[in-house]
Parts: C-alpha cells; sequence; structure tokens
C-alpha cells in the first residue's frame, strides 16, 4: 500500500513536472508563431490576422507618448541653440502633437490597417498611395520583423530588434497573453524627429492636413 502510494505520487509530480516543462517550451516556441503571423498579416493584406497578435490599444498609447516626448525635447533643444520664440515653438509643437495624436488615432486600429492596405494596392496618383506601399513592403521584411535579433527580457516578455531601409532601429516588444505573444509596443528611432518632418510625414497621407 505504500509502495502504490509512493508510485502514486511520482507519477503526480512527474505528470506536474512535464505539465511544466511542456508549458515553457511553447512559451519559448510561441514567439516564433507571432513573428510569422506578424509578417504574413502583412504579406497577404490579413487584417483579422494582425488584430489576433496586436494589441492596438497599448501600441497608440506608446507612439503618441514617444512622439510627444521627443518634439518637446527637439523643441526645447532648438529653443536653447536658436533663441527662437517660446510662443512660437509651443504652436509648432502643439499643432504636431495634434496631428500625431489623429493620425496614430486613425492609423493604429483595425479599420486604418485596412484603409493602409487598400492604400498600398492604390493606384501611385492617390495621395498616400506611394508612401503606404513602401511601408507596408517594409514589413513584409524578415529584417524589419524577424528572429534573427531577439531579447527575453522575461518569460512574458520579449523584444525583436530590426532595421528599416532607412537604416533606422525598429524594437518590437511582443507580451505573452492567453497562449499567444501579441505585438503590444513599437520603439521607434525618433533622435532626429521634429515638427517639421512630423507634419511633412502626415500630409503625405493627408495633404489637406494643416
Amino acid at each position: 500500500s505504500k509502495g502504490m502510494h509512493k508510485i502514486k505520487e511520482y507519477l503526480s509530480i512527474g505528470t506536474v513536472v512535464y505539465v511544466v516543462w511542456v508549458y515553457f517550451a511553447y512559451i519559448l516556441y510561441a514567439p516564433a508563431i507571432a513573428v510569422d503571423a506578424l509578417r504574413q498579416s502583412f504579406q497577404q493584406k490579413d487584417v483579422e490576422l494582425l488584430a489576433k497578435y496586436t494589441d492596438f490599444e497599448r501600441l497608440r498609447t506608446s507612439l503618441k507618448a514617444q512622439i510627444k516626448t521627443q518634439l518637446i525635447l527637439k523643441a526645447s533643444e532648438l529653443h536653447q541653440e536658436t533663441g527662437k520664440s517660446s510662443d512660437r515653438l509651443i504652436t509648432e509643437v502643439a499643432e504636431a502633437v495634434k496631428l500625431v495624436e489623429d493620425f496614430v488615432d486613425s492609423f493604429l486600429s483595425k479599420q486604418g490597417v485596412a484603409w493602409l492596405f487598400k492604400l498600398e494596392t492604390a493606384s501611385p496618383v492617390e495621395p498616400g498611395a506611394v508612401e503606404a506601399e513602401k511601408y507596408v513592403s517594409q514589413l513584409q521584411s524578415k529584417r524589419v520583423i524577424g528572429f534573427d535579433d531577439v531579447e527575453f527580457h522575461s518569460f512574458r516578455s520579449i523584444q525583436l530588434n530590426g532595421m528599416t531601409d532607412q537604416g533606422k532601429q525598429l524594437k518590437l516588444v511582443l507580451t505573452f497573453r492567453y497562449l499567444r505573444w501579441v505585438l503590444t509596443e513599437v520603439k521607434l528611432d525618433l533622435h532626429d524627429v521634429d515638427n517639421a518632418k512630423v507634419i511633412k510625414f502626415i500630409n503625405m497621407f493627408h495633404p489637406d492636413a494643416k
């Protein structure tokens, strides 16, 4: 009886250990599934697949915070270097920030990405079509979304280190949720951002933006 009890105990412990190891193995393997799915969503223009592996709300919050912070820092540097009017800088930054918020809210959503995919296949003469094709094409690349350079920050957070065609770093943070890895943050290389460049970029898609 004692022997049988010990065997059952060992079997129970072994089962738990096996389940735990399978779970951790899946956590380590699943990022490759997510990365392939993200890249495939851009290759096949599949908005539903992209949404399955993307937290749009957290992405919007992260990008807006990054860009607004850099715009303010650059405006402060410009004020110190050139003595440009504080009132003028505040107005320019406020204008750029408003455009950034509207642009990010519009594009970083299922509807916004669907529109971008549609624009990417539109006539080249349509405003923004050439830029849309360029950026969608980049996001199909393993250089941008790939598994060659990855950092495991924890069992629930990893970072993919990519590079755009312009040589800018692009860091994608994935978080483990509900048995899948989900894109929750994109860290941009914004060292040369300024309000004029932000407005120019947005105007490529919205030529009537002021």
